[in-house]
């Protein structure tokens, strides 16, 4: 690394001046304050992926979290956003330091909690953030997805927010996600089946569709929170969610003639039926239909 970069970085507090930060800035980001990007996310996964290949140090999850911090440190004083304060404690919010705390003359404190791994790390930031918000009663804080009733079979997060549940509480018709990556289209399309396609879809290419979805939905993190989305957000999501998980036991061969889902490994497994109810649609009420089966009309004939 140019020894002026380095120096700049330590001045700043943007690194620490020993350990194993700044061996990897040493030797990985020769000019992490003068190169060229075009998002500050494109700036943080290169130099991210830079570091996972990286076999020269010790890695652990502290070490991870440290280094990810100081890239992230580095990208926030790039953007302008000062001032920036790093494991900064809040006036009578005990026992815990928060990654980063930057200033908004609009909004005053913001508090930010930086994950390598959501398994149970948003555990802590969740923690964090009901202790900012039991001291300080007005603060607010966020956690979005695109589609919570998929989330909740992965974490149970009872307070994020579904932006496609705002999208489609607001505008009334459903959020339609980009589709324009011809790569990761094709593997979609060609390995249907194969249940985890994402593992084999080049990283960088999965990184572009989320830079796309991100930027489709920037303006929807804006919107006024409509009446009766507290409802749905919380309790109707979570009701559908448990009737999808249960599922309906079946016998397999009857049901199959009689019903003639699409592809069967889509929905069943064990002899247990699944499927998907759509909560986000022009006729504001949930629907379904999923492998061509509809467990909200199933046919009232005698063999049914």
């Amino acid at each position: 690394m140019n020894k002026d970069t380095l120096k700049e970085l330590i001045e700043l507090n943007l690194i620490p001046t020993s350990g194993v930060v700044l061996d990897t800035f040493k030797q990985l980001y020769s000019d992490t304050l003068y190169c060229d990007y075009k998002t500050p996310s494109e700036y943080v996964t290169t130099l991210w992926e830079e570091y996972k290949t990286i076999d020269t140090i010790d890695k652990n999850n502290n070490t991870n979290g440290k280094v990810f911090e100081s890239i992230f440190a580095t990208i926030l004083y790039r953007e302008k956003i000062y001032p920036l304060y790093a494991q900064a404690k809040i006036a009578f919010v005990p026992n815990i330091n928060f990654d980063f705390v930057v200033y908004s003359q609009e909004y005053g404190p913001i508090s930010l909690s930086l994950k390598v791994s959501l398994r149970e790390r948003y555990k802590q930031a969740d923690l964090e953030a009901m202790a900012l918000k039991y001291v300080h009663r007005k603060s607010k804080n966020f956690l979005f997805t695109l589609d919570k009733k998929e989330l909740l079979y992965h974490f149970i997060l009872p307070s994020v927010t579904d932006i496609s549940l705002l999208y489609s509480m607001t505008n009334y018709n459903r959020l339609e996600l980009p589709r324009s990556n011809s790569t990761c289209n094709w593997y979609y399309n060609r390995f249907q089946e194969f249940k985890e396609i994402n593992a084999i879809i080049p990283i960088a290419k999965l990184f572009e569709k989320c830079e796309q979805n991100y930027n489709s939905i920037n303006s929807i993190l804006q919107y006024t929170i409509p009446n009766g989305f507290e409802f749905y957000n919380k309790t109707a999501t979570l009701v559908f969610f448990m009737i999808e998980r249960c599922g309906l036991r079946i016998t397999y061969q009857s049901f199959i003639e009689l019903f003639k889902p699409n592809n069967p490994v889509y929905n069943i497994e064990d002899n247990i039926a699944y499927t998907s109810y759509n909560l986000y649609n022009t006729t504001s009420r949930p629907t379904n239909a999923f492998n061509s089966v509809n467990f909200a009309a199933i046919p009232k004939a005698p063999e049914f």
